[in-house]
């Protein structure tokens, strides 16, 4: 069996040498290669170190830039959309360009907001409610999946409790349609309405993929889409 490419987008992060780096997270390597994918990195291409710029201070892409970025995706089968702290215009432009090429895509915490502001003046609201959207338990809160949903015929039900690691909450959609809420109302999945696999969630599935049966099925689902 051909196993699927999958780029993962790189997330820059300072080491304990205070060193610069484009990182991977392991538990998304991981649950990408127990799932019967290949991972491989996806790096952003300007000559500069991330952790020192301000995102809206940085310059535009040039051709040349957004050329690398849409070479290192078009070697790859699908694209994972990684949570992270910043989000930077190459972020925005993969986004915009995996969705163009209709390729296979699972944003994870800022990914999935991403999807919904990739496009558009960035709507992030932060979290004031009782719900712990932002924890350190491995269970954080209830989710509520809409039956009629593919995540739905995924996980093969309408609520689950999840973790949650995010600060701030998207409160519209963009083009997709929210298929998942927590009890306070927040968007906590969307999904694509076409037949490419185009899924985002809030929580984060890669961090109990071995405890969760939901998180197992949401990665085997974005893999068996390119099978």
């Amino acid at each position: 069996m051909i196993r699927p490419i999958i780029g993962i987008i790189a997330r820059c992060e300072l080491s304990e040498t205070k060193m610069n780096l484009n990182v991977v997270h392991e538990a998304e390597r991981i649950a990408i290669l127990k799932s019967g994918g290949i991972p491989i990195l996806v790096l952003p291409p300007q000559r500069v170190e991330y952790n020192n710029e301000v995102p809206r201070k940085m310059k535009r892409l040039t051709d040349e830039e957004k050329m690398i970025l849409r070479t290192q995706i078009d070697k790859c089968d699908g694209i994972l959309m990684p949570g992270g702290d910043k989000m930077y215009e190459y972020d925005r432009y993969v986004t915009e360009y995996v969705l163009q090429s209709q390729k296979p895509l699972l944003g994870i915490c800022m990914g999935m907001q991403l999807m919904c502001t990739y496009n558009k003046k960035i709507v992030l609201e932060m979290n004031d409610s009782k719900v712990e959207h932002f924890s350190q338990k491995k269970k954080a809160h209830m989710v509520y999946i809409k039956e009629q949903s593919k995540l739905y015929q995924i996980c093969k039900k309408d609520n689950f409790v999840v973790n949650s690691r995010h600060r701030r909450h998207v409160i519209d959609a963009n083009d997709f349609c929210v298929v998942a809420r927590s009890e306070d109302g927040v968007i906590e999945a969307i999904e694509g309405a076409g037949d490419i696999f185009q899924l985002g969630v809030q929580w984060h599935p890669e961090l109990d993929y071995e405890q969760s049966e939901e998180s197992r099925q949401i990665f085997r689902a974005f893999i068996n889409s390119m099978l």
